[in-house]
This record gives C-alpha cells, structure tokens and sequence, in this order.
C-alpha cells in the first residue's frame, strides 16, 4: 500500500491540540434569558459545539471548566 498525505500529514506551524483548553465565545441571550455560546475543545475555535444554558449555569460552567472566554475584550 502506498503511503498519502492522509496518512502522513505534514507537519504544521499549528500548536498541538490540548484537550484541557477550552474557549467559549457569548453569541446571544435569547428570549428565555438563555445563553447561548459556542464551546470549543483543544485550541481549536474553529471547531466547535453550540450550546445554550441558563446564566447562572453558564458562569459555572465556565468556572469549573476553566475556559477562555473569546468574546471578552480583556481575555482575547
């Protein structure tokens, strides 16, 4: 069998994924008072999951799960 690219990728300029990072990115609140976000996993935003919880559920996940919030101005 010959080898292709698919299976020897090349080597990236990219950072290796690390499953302990994730970022959420605040896209909305709607009219339940729901927020609704995006979670990516492993320093990939372009990958990434929709979600919504309640506000206070939110903040908690996002403390106990350490994330790196991607909307906030002060934590890009």
């Amino acid at each position: 069998m010959e080898a292709t690219s698919t299976m020897n990728p090349a080597t990236t300029d990219q950072p290796p994924l690390d499953p302990s990072r994730k970022c959420v990115r605040v896209t909305g609140t709607n009219n339940r008072g729901f927020v609704e976000f995006e979670l990516s996993v492993g320093g990939a935003p372009e990958m990434f999951v929709e979600l919504t919880l309640p506000s206070a559920a939110f903040d908690l996940f996002c403390i106990e799960q350490h994330v790196t919030r991607l909307d906030d101005e002060t934590n890009p």
